[in-house]
């Protein structure tokens, strides 16, 4: 499906085409410079948010777990391709791999 991040002063907001309509999930506030990363099942949205990696179930609009461990603002996520996994890579020189906990894992 399309999918689009729009940035205004009041927020983030992310769009997804799905069931022929446009969906939207609001982003924190917080935000500056995200990184963002789709999962290949369409379940998961990963959102660097400085050196903290979230993770946004989109079935329920919320961020369902928080990954942290790099020293440095994220600049690069990627989910494997069984959307099991986040890998991010930071400004610290790092690439961690994050499993998506299976509690977060719904059928």
């Amino acid at each position: 499906g399309s999918r689009a991040l729009v940035m205004t002063a009041t927020g983030a907001y992310f769009f997804r085409w799905k069931d022929q309509r446009l969906e939207p999930l609001e982003l924190p506030r917080n935000l500056f410079d995200p990184q963002l990363a789709w999962s290949a099942d369409e379940k998961w949205l990963a959102v660097s948010k400085e050196a903290t990696l979230e993770l946004y179930s989109l079935a329920d609009k919320k961020v369902v777990q928080s990954f942290v461990g790099h020293t440095g603002p994220i600049n690069d996520l990627a989910f494997t391709p069984d959307s099991q996994h986040v890998l991010s890579a930071g400004v610290d020189q790092t690439v961690r791999v994050w499993k998506i906990p299976s509690a977060a894992i719904r059928p």
